[in-house]
């Protein structure tokens, strides 16, 4: 059967759509509010379950409110959004990644695309990448971000934009010296990161991949109860067992499980 002129145009962009409809990029297109933190004025306070996208940028700002309760709001507002966006973005690469498996040929550069994720999650397969790039209860996140920053009272959050207590020995990367000194033989470095969200993803990334979080990842890909996906950050602190009570009472006793229901908008 011959096709005549527009017919063939219609089935090049028939073809065009499912072999390139297949696409994935890190830069989200939709708007994302940068604040760089000063004052507690800055922030955008949450006024109900609808969060808006914001980066914050933290120009040593101590969130030293004497009065607790703003105080604890003015965290939550900060560290949530983040949260939810490092979240979606997670989401969104673990849809495409599934569709590229279920896909019969890969061009070249969705295999190169598999093959960087592999190298970087310390993979060999897709199913691998997937087991591993994990997605913890909000709360969980929330209550190590208040206990490593205290609240975003500590001098490597004012300073570094360091939510969890990310330390490092690496002399490339950017570093505040720690006031413990040393570990061992070696001087101890907390991270500096360029905004809260690069925190977070530092913090998704190393769960993701640190072999002492192997039972953590398989908690919460079996959907166990947060409370004993929680046992299994054991490892994440020298406090051990105390460590996972903290993460427990911070919960319950500031009730961050309401947070699980709280929606990211115009955010896709």
């Amino acid at each position: 059967m011959k096709l005549n002129k527009i017919q063939g145009i219609i089935l090049l962009i028939i073809l065009f759509s499912i072999n390139f409809g297949i696409t994935y990029s890190n830069s989200n297109k939709n708007e994302v509010i940068e604040i760089l933190l000063k004052t507690e004025n800055d922030i955008i306070l949450l006024k109900d379950n609808k969060v808006k996208p914001v980066n914050y940028i933290i120009d040593n700002f101590y969130n030293n409110n004497l009065d607790v309760n703003r105080k604890k709001l003015n965290f939550i507002s900060i560290l949530l959004p983040e949260i939810l966006i490092v979240k979606k973005d997670i989401e969104n690469q673990k849809k495409y990644l599934k569709k590229l498996k279920n896909k019969k040929i890969l061009f070249k550069r969705e295999k190169e695309y598999i093959e960087k994720l592999k190298i970087k999650y310390r993979s060999e397969s897709i199913d691998e990448i997937l087991e591993k790039m994990v997605i913890p209860p909000i709360s969980i996140v929330l209550a190590q971000g208040i206990i490593e920053s205290g609240w975003g009272t500590s001098r490597f959050f004012a300073e570094g934009n360091n939510v969890f207590g990310a330390w490092t020995y690496r002399e490339d990367l950017p570093r505040i010296k720690s006031l413990k000194g040393v570990r061992g033989e070696k001087r101890v470095y907390l991270r500096k990161f360029n905004s809260i969200r690069e925190s977070i993803e530092n913090y998704f990334y190393n769960i993701s991949v640190g072999s002492g979080y192997e039972k953590f990842r398989e908690k919460i890909n079996q959907n166990k109860d947060k409370f004993e996906i929680i046992e299994e950050l054991k490892n994440y602190s020298e406090e051990r067992e105390e460590y996972v009570k903290k993460i427990k009472n911070i919960i319950k006793y500031n009730k961050l499980e309401k947070y699980e229901e709280y929606e990211l908008i115009n955010y896709n």
